[in-house]
């Protein structure tokens, strides 16, 4: 393919702005040279269109697959089929299936023979890639082999895993703040988004550019410098594929941002990427502002760690490539189908940019030398991508008005004969790779037919028989008989429609799909536990005729607010796990929050942290202008309380005895725990005695919610013991993640000042460890709390989630 002629642009876009400024960085006419390689690309397909030879060769194409398939036994059994249409065919239980009929390793190998082709632009030729394609379906077979032997859930967890591979590569660091970036960003996606998707994409890029600096790393590199590169490769990979969510995504939703927000936005985007350096944060409507601030600032960030990390010259190709894409996808997105005027060029040309950009740039960032024919193969390879894509969203595509070649076509196809037939397009795709770019390699053309075939089986069983036919009659025909019969009895065939890579796919997918669902429960639950926590609180006028100023002062703290999680997290443990009723639980509740509530007065006063306000509103010393007045409420409150515990009903009286010895004696070692904390106030505080002060003040707390209803409902040792070490390991997570927030959180969302450690001169984990530093530590114990509650089965689920909020909470 010949790409050095001169053609004309057929686009109107900012390659024409005048700014000095815009072309200080890369040069502003680099989206016209990639235009004219993808002319030249289209041209190419465009002679194999004009007769049908190239159908004539795919069908002999396949002829050929179909007697391999038979002789080898290739095919699914009808069983293995039915298993892969169904949604349990994405599990384990299939994989033990084939493993037992030794066909595992052959799945494992189409997959991942498939990925170095489609996601690292390798050749299947080269004794190079066929080694380190083997090495890894050697180590994907073992580990799935050990998964089968040991499974016991269905689905495949890829988190263990991730932390195995992290300590063995000496990547904890990163991975602790990789998953901190992930939460954070899942929980500011913003509404009209799917997340999800965005969520799977930005993984996915992570794992494309981790897998592209795998495959570079020289023979006999370092432990040293190879963690040093896949750090980076980690790093990079995340700040490229925050763009899925936080641009790709935002900019095709109809209802995020505003018209007028999404020009402001793209302006800014196309201004960085010009320029060479995050453009000012705009100023978008009142409804958006916030969130898009905190969009703005992540997507600064890794434009600056993408820059930081190349030389001059690798970050100009990098950013020239990003601005083509994003050019593309920009124009593409603007057209509109009721249209009638586009030419081909037109309507083919940004499909062809950007569906080639985004593994282009995978590897792009990396510094690695510059690779003829990965670049050859992925400008090649998008499109057919693209068009799986496209004809899968046809009917989504055509009900939100989106132009891609399939809706257009099917709209226009007559009154505009002039049009080419996408599903020939399609088809001179995949002649096109088979024979010019992989120069009609068996093993390439095998996987690209069987993946074919594979796609209209995917499209048929998605949209269903009857509407399939339809469509195949009016949209999905090449004009040539013979091949389109051949191709509609392999589509009833059995054949092997099931890839690892997909399963990975859908299995990423279903993670955040679950994430979300399982949050909305947990928000849900938790909302109607706090109000029934709320509803029992207050504290009744006195009885015996007397001023009720410490009522109303304690009423006043109860009433401020508060996540009541410790609450919360004793409700659902006592009646899921031990079957206690809510009526025996109110005791346990109010015992809970009037000693939490106690404490938090104690903490405002002078005497200790001396806030002024907390959760939004003066403290109570402040509210009522004397430190007497706090210090007798949090008191008295101390003594309801107790007189509380000793009214639960309906329990064994000796465990009632020992949950009360228990809150006893935790109370005494909780107060301990805060004279240290005090005490350490401006001095030097090491590790251990910071990871003391954590347990003694936050992470007894949190066990007293959980040992207490374990008590009285009978919990032997095993499971006090991993309930202790969850709440140990969950307490420092909550303390480090409370340092964290009051270094860098919002004011506003806190419901305090931040920086008061700071200005205290207190010991923080922020302050001994940095912030990144103190994220490590946050994961450390995230993981390590996480081990605890494998012991607890399915009634862990809900502290599983108090985890999660507790390790990715904004407040």
């Amino acid at each position: 393919m010949s790409f050095g002629k001169t053609e004309p642009s057929y686009h109107t876009h900012p390659d024409n702005i005048s700014s000095d400024a815009c072309s200080s960085y890369i040069d502003k006419h680099s989206y016209k040279r990639a235009e004219r390689r993808a002319h030249w690309y289209l041209k190419d397909l465009r002679q194999l269109l004009e007769n049908d030879e190239f159908l004539q060769q795919l069908h002999k194409d396949y002829r050929t697959w179909q007697k391999t398939n038979l002789v080898t036994g290739a095919a699914l059994s009808e069983w293995e089929a039915e298993q892969y249409e169904s949604a349990s065919g994405q599990s384990l239980s299939f994989l033990e299936r084939l493993a037992a009929e030794h066909k595992l390793k052959r799945y494992l190998k189409k997959s991942v023979a498939y990925i170095f082709m489609r996601d690292l632009g390798q050749s299947l030729q080269s004794e190079a890639t066929q080694k380190q394609v083997d090495e890894v379906v050697g180590k994907l077979h073992g580990w799935i082999k050990k998964r089968i032997r040991n499974q016991n859930s269905e689905s495949i967890d890829s988190t263990p895993l991730l932390h195995e591979k992290a300590k063995e590569y000496g990547l904890e660091e990163t991975l602790y703040w990789l998953m901190g970036k992930l939460g954070q960003v899942q929980s500011h996606i913003p509404g009209g988004v799917d997340e999800t998707h965005g969520m799977r994409k930005l993984v996915k890029i992570i794992a494309g550019v981790v897998m592209h600096q795998f495959i570079e790393l020289p023979a006999g590199v370092s432990e040293a410098e190879r963690k040093q590169k896949l750090e980076q490769a980690i790093r990079l990979g995340y700040s490229y594929g925050l763009t899925y969510p936080f641009i790709d995504d935002l900019q095709d939703s109809s209802s995020a941002l505003s018209r007028q927000d999404k020009e402001k936005f793209n302006q800014a985007i196309r201004t960085s990427l010009l320029q060479g350096e995050a453009a000012p944060l705009p100023s978008f409507s009142s409804s958006n502002q916030t969130q898009m601030t905190f969009v703005h600032r992540e997507l600064s960030e890794a434009f600056n760690t993408i820059r930081s990390a190349q030389s001059e010259s690798s970050a100009k190709q990098f950013f020239e490539q990003a601005y083509v894409f994003f050019e593309a996808q920009d124009i593409d997105r603007q057209h509109r189908l009721d249209n009638k005027a586009y030419s081909i060029e037109q309507l083919f040309l940004p499909v062809i940019l950007k569906s080639s950009g985004c593994r282009l740039i995978a590897r792009d960032m990396l510094d690695v030398k510059e690779n003829i024919d990965f670049n050859h193969h992925t400008f090649c390879f998008g499109i057919y991508n693209q068009f799986n894509d496209d004809i899968k969203d046809l009917f989504d595509d055509l009900e939100e008005g989106n132009v891609t070649p399939y809706t257009y076509y099917y709209l226009h196809q007559e009154q505009r004969p002039d049009l080419l037939n996408p599903y020939r397009v399609y088809w001179s795709v995949v002649f096109y790779l088979i024979h010019r770019v992989y120069n009609n390699d068996a093993f390439s053309k095998n996987l690209l037919l069987e993946r074919t075939i594979n796609a209209h089986k995917s499209l048929r069983t998605s949209i269903g028989v009857e509407r399939y036919q339809a469509l195949r009659e009016k949209l999905l025909t090449t004009g040539n008989k013979a091949f389109d019969d051949l191709i509609d009895k392999l589509i009833e065939k059995p054949s092997d429609v099931a890839w690892f890579d997909k399963l990975l796919s859908r299995q990423v997918a279903d993670f955040f799909s679950q994430q979300k669902q399982k949050k909305r429960d947990f928000v849900e639950r938790i909302k109607h536990v706090k109000q029934q926590v709320d509803d029992c609180l207050p504290l009744a006028p006195s009885k015996h005729h007397i001023d009720n100023t410490l009522i109303d002062a304690a009423n006043y703290s109860l009433q401020a607010g508060g996540k009541r999680l410790r609450s919360i997290m004793a409700y659902v443990l006592g009646v899921d796990r031990y079957g206690l009723t809510f009526e025996q639980l109110k005791p346990v509740l109010r015992l809970l929050e009037y000693m939490h509530t106690a404490s938090v007065i104690l903490d405002d006063l002078p005497s200790q942290d001396d806030a002024d306000t907390r959760r939004g509103k003066p403290s109570l010393h402040c509210q009522y202008q004397s430190e007497a007045t706090a210090e007798l409420t949090a008191v008295m409150m101390m003594m309801r309380a107790v007189e509380e515990q000793a009214s639960i009903k309906g329990v064994d009286a000796q465990r009632v005895l020992e949950s009360m010895r228990y809150s006893s004696h935790t109370t005494q070692v909780i107060c301990q725990g805060q004279w240290m904390d005090l005490e350490a106030m401006g001095k030097p505080v090491d590790m251990a005695q910071l990871e003391t002060i954590s347990e003694l003040k936050t992470g007894l707390a949190i066990e007293a919610a959980l040992l207490i209803p374990a008590i009285l409902g009978g919990a032997n040792d095993f499971e006090r013991k991993h309930l202790k070490q969850f709440a140990y390991h969950l307490g420092i997570a909550f303390q480090i993640r409370d340092d964290m927030l009051d270094y860098m959180g919002d004011e506003e969302t806190l419901g305090k000042p931040i920086g008061q450690d700071e200005d205290q001169l207190k010991a923080t984990f922020v302050t001994c460890l940095g912030i990144e530093g103190a994220n490590h530590k946050l994961f450390e114990h995230y993981y390590l709390a996480q081990d605890a509650l494998k012991h607890l089965g399915n009634e862990g689920s809900f502290l599983a989630q108090v985890l999660e909020f507790v390790v990715h909470r904004d407040r």
